[in-house]
């Protein structure tokens, strides 16, 4: 008895082995420590949480503590493990980001951009770091999957339905984007600014969704209270107060662009208002920054700042090959420029196929980060979350080009045939 599965399914599960394989062998190269400082305050966070039910002096988001204390709890306090979940997680991005890309654009699309976020620096780097971003992509890539499901068009099977069947399709449908609030809910508690992106996801079904717009919008605002009234009633029983999102956040924006006490205390609105000019010029500063290809603005790169930290705490990584060294940058440059180059034609060769949903869709859940960072502060790897959209259109503009030469191969050997049929 031969099992047989379809050429879709074997790609996936390919992807899933190959991308979890590429991740194993990266963390098992690393050091056991932490590289980065906040790696030790979600480390702190999530021993305290299972030792004594609170979280101590930790004042973040309250989900990536929460996430550690589960893989503690079950595999006892093991870096590794946790590298081993994320590295996992990191090969089920590649899973729905085939998926994503599938729905969006077809299966070359998707395919493309699964294997590039496989094999792409930064999506790898990112899964030894122990930081909330491989968390935080995962929901945000199976809210938008499940977005996409719940707002597909029907019609665009080409398979006619009876009323029955369009009346349980529909139900099916809205399930699902009732579900998809789930994820995107849990990750604005990770990171507030995926709250631009819901709104994106928001506004898009308002001129894009099948069916009754009215209807899909409210169901996926019920789908977004539902979790929020959940989460409202388990932080309130446990730790005895509504947790809500990273706290810092009001504070970081009205520090960016503040050079003293009074300025912070104005707020960042009031000095918007007050020096429109100033802040439209930081602002665009920012924006243009949160596009680089190299990591700046890293702490960390100082080995001076590395050394300071690992005296507080042994758990950081003293000595590391990753910082500001020529390895780093042309890893990064000729990764992430190449693919940022192409998911910009990509875009434009969505427009020109008048693909103005789909290309609405996944501009629109990019630039959601790079909207709303901008207002306060951007650095390379606050761009992770969103790199894999950017990587879907990079996968359209690739199997756009290969479609096109492909079909004008083919039409030149039909040619030559016919040429060498009337030769005879």
């Amino acid at each position: 008895m031969s099992l047989t599965l379809p050429r879709w399914r074997v790609c996936i599960l390919a992807l899933f082995l190959l991308a979890a394989l590429v991740r194993l062998i990266f963390v098992a190269t690393l050091q056991p420590g932490f590289y980065f400082w906040d790696s030790v305050r979600y480390d702190n966070a999530a021993i305290s949480l299972i030792e004594n039910g609170h979280f101590g002096e930790y004042n973040r988001s309250p989900v990536y503590p929460i996430f550690l204390a589960g893989i503690y709890y079950v595999a006892g306090h093991s870096i590794l493990a946790v590298r081993i979940v994320e590295s996992l997680l990191g090969a089920s991005i590649a899973v729905m980001l085939a998926a994503i890309g599938r729905r969006i654009a077809g299966i070359p699309t998707g395919l493309i951009a699964g294997v590039i976020w496989t094999f792409y620096p930064l999506a790898v780097f990112v899964a030894g770091l122990v930081y909330p971003e491989t968390l935080m992509t995962t929901l945000i890539a199976l809210g938008v999957l499940l977005f996409l499901q719940g707002s597909h068009d029907e019609a665009r099977t080409g398979r006619p339905r009876t009323q029955c069947g369009r009346d349980v399709r529909a139900r099916g449908r809205y399930s699902v984007l009732l579900l998809s609030g789930i994820p995107l809910f849990i990750a604005v508690l990770i990171k507030p600014v995926v709250a631009a992106t819901i709104l994106v996801l928001a506004a898009w079904l308002v001129f894009f969704a099948a069916g009754s717009r009215v209807r899909a919008l409210g169901v996926f605002v019920a789908g977004l209270a539902l979790p929020l009234v959940l989460w409202s009633g388990i932080s309130l029983h446990f730790f005895g107060r509504i947790l809500v999102s990273d706290p810092r956040s009001l504070s970081f924006v009205n520090k960016a662009g503040a050079t003293t006490m009074e300025e912070v205390h104005k707020g960042r609105l009031q000095r918007a208002l007050d020096d429109p000019g100033r802040f439209l010029s930081e602002y665009a500063s920012e924006f243009v920054g949160f596009w680089g290809i190299y990591p700046e603005r890293v702490t960390m790169s100082d080995q001076r700042m590395r050394d300071v930290f690992h005296q507080k705490s042994s758990k950081v990584v003293k000595k590391t090959v990753f910082g500001g060294n020529s390895l780093t940058f042309w890893a990064s440059v000729l990764s992430i420029g190449p693919v940022l180059f192409l998911a910009l034609i990509g875009a434009g060769l969505m427009l020109y196929e008048r693909r103005l949903a789909e290309v609405t869709l996944v501009a629109g859940v990019v630039l959601s980060f790079a909207v709303a960072y901008s207002f306060f502060f951007t650095q390379l790897r606050y761009r992770i979350p969103v790199e894999p959209y950017i990587m879907v259109l990079t996968g359209y503009c690739i199997s756009w080009i290969g479609e096109r030469l492909l079909g004008r191969r083919q039409a030149r050997v039909r040619t030559d045939d016919v040429v060498a049929i009337t030769a005879e």
